[in-house]
């Protein structure tokens, strides 16, 4: 029961920040309104997806830095270190099309407080819920990723960051299917 709730609360602290930025996207749709995926899905304007994208690239590589220290698990170690390795690459490209960009745009260069208690929760753990909580972790995470990567190369301004988008969403389907594979081994 307990694992359940730190796994139901870190996913919501995940979903939380896209969530909110996401809310003067979402429409009513039947009467209902439709659900953070598919307004993700929605995010068209670069000052939106720039610092939603380095959000959540930044928490990917905390994490993964967090599971090189207190996972015991092989296969988790490789994958935090592709992490690690895959995300600081996407971090310089967003930066670099940003900076090609005629847009007024900025990237984070730190955690948001929302990021940051998620990081926070996974150094917390303890070492036998840490695996399955790393895991999930980055399920939830790439597929959030992939939606808001996904609706940006779709329907974003043409432009250096559409083209970033483009070009780092297939490593991102990837991790989604790496982060799946280890969940089903878990």
């Amino acid at each position: 029961m307990k694992r359940q709730f730190i796994v139901a609360a870190l996913a919501l602290t995940m979903t939380a920040p896209l969530a909110v930025a996401q809310s003067s996207n979402d429409t009513m749709s039947n009467g209902t309104m439709s659900d953070s995926s598919s307004s993700m899905a929605k995010v068209t304007d670069a000052s939106k997806f720039v610092p939603m994208a380095a959000q959540a690239n930044m928490t990917e590589i905390q994490m993964a830095k967090v599971a090189l220290k207190m996972s015991d698990d092989a296969d988790v170690k490789q994958f935090a270190n592709r992490m690690i390795a895959d995300h600081t690459k996407a971090g310089k490209g967003l930066k670099s099309a940003v900076k090609a960009s005629d847009a007024d745009l900025s990237v984070p260069s730190s955690l948001d407080k929302t990021h940051q208690a998620m990081v926070d929760k996974l150094e917390n753990a303890s070492s036998g819920q840490f695996n399955q909580m790393y895991i999930d972790a980055n399920v939830k995470a790439h597929e959030q990723a992939v939606a808001l990567f996904q609706g940006f190369a779709t329907d974003g301004k043409a432009g250096p960051v559409k083209d970033f988008a483009q070009k780092t969403l297939p490593t991102l389907k990837e991790h989604l299917q790496m982060a799946e594979k280890l969940n089903q081994s878990a």
